[in-house]
């Protein structure tokens, strides 16, 4: 009867072991699974990573094209608003210089007129 028992307990102790290697390999491979999984999360996270920082960087780009050119613009306008300057300065002169050679009698009538 001992060893009924002594054989029962070796069968019961052989499912373990079983039961025990079936579950291992079980979490083993659900493991492996999941590292697969987050691996996957990982990479995919990346690469939309990557997409936003290639955007981003295109429109830095951009940016930076447009605000080289309105500073270009602001160069040209200011030279022109130099150049303008200049030309009323020169026309200022020449319109006093021309009602200083009028006649004073011609300055009285015009001034009558207004």
């Amino acid at each position: 009867m001992a060893e009924i028992a002594a054989i029962v307990a070796v069968l019961v102790a052989l499912g373990a072991l079983w039961l025990a290697s079936h579950a291992n390999k079980h979490v083993d491979s659900s493991f492996e699974e999941y590292g697969r999984h987050l691996a996957k999360q990982v990479r995919e996270a990346q690469a939309a990573f990557e997409r936003k920082t290639s955007e981003f960087d295109l429109e830095v780009t951009k940016l930076s094209r447009e605000v080289d050119a309105l500073q270009a613009q602001i160069g040209d306008n200011s030279e022109k608003l130099n150049t303008l300057t200049q030309r009323i300065k020169v026309v200022e002169h020449d319109l006093k210089s021309m009602t200083d050679a009028l006649p004073p009698q011609l300055l009285q009538r015009r001034a009558g007129k207004r």
